[in-house]
């Protein structure tokens, strides 16, 4: 499915010069047009949001997380990380709700509801989605 949505992007990958690595992924029980939606906009952001100066590198991984209080269950942990140009953590409660944007519409195209999307899609599937930054720095969505 990460290859599709790779596929699907590769005419706005190319022209950004950018690349995207997709790691191991596990096979889990979920919305297949779910997941490719949260991973087309997780991806895109990361080349949408790129630093001008620089070819952006996106990286897919997963692994599966064992959950001690819940033997039976465990939780697959998907990271996105990018070499993009950040943000403010003091932002974080903002970027996952509907139409809260960090930059203008000038500034970067967009609706401002991709990663509000993203989070709903995780929630439904009993997830959560979080983000790790500085701006100017590499932010990690997982």
């Amino acid at each position: 499915m990460a290859s599709g949505v790779v596929d699907d992007l590769e005419g706005r990958i190319e022209l950004v010069k950018g690349r995207v690595e997709v790691g191991a992924l596990p096979v889990i029980d979920a919305e297949p047009l779910q997941m490719r939606q949260l991973l087309q906009n997780l991806i895109g952001n990361a080349l949408k949001f790129r630093r001008p100066e620089e070819p952006p590198l996106v990286k897919v991984e997963a692994q599966i997380i064992p959950t001690p209080q819940r033997p039976k269950i465990n939780f697959a942990g998907l990271t996105v990380s990018d070499n993009c140009i950040g943000f403010d953590e003091k932002y974080l409660d903002r970027i996952f709700n509907v139409f809260q944007r960090l930059h203008t519409r000038n500034e970067y195209e967009g609706t401002g509801m991709g990663l509000a999307i993203v989070r709903k899609i995780a929630l439904y599937h009993g997830g959560d989605i979080t983000a790790k930054s500085k701006l100017g720095r590499v932010p990690h969505l997982s």
